[in-house]
């Protein structure tokens, strides 16, 4: 009983590793995710910037 209630110990340790392995696998992926996202707002907000001050020389021309 006592070597089998050992390696059910020893299967969980090894179970608990792999975990762990896996959370920090995901967070990696998780940060780069979030720095790509990140990356593609700023775009967003640039090309967001240069319509809008397309949209203000489009609206001075038709004035003029």
């Amino acid at each position: 009983m006592v070597k089998a209630a050992k390696a059910d110990l020893d299967q969980a340790r090894v179970r608990i590793s792999e975990l762990e392995a896996e959370v920090t696998r995901l967070g990696s992926k998780a940060d780069a995710q979030q720095g790509e996202i990140e990356s593609q707002k700023l775009d967003i907000q640039v090309k967001s910037r240069r319509i809008n001050d397309l949209e203000a020389a489009r609206k001075i021309a038709e004035h003029q």
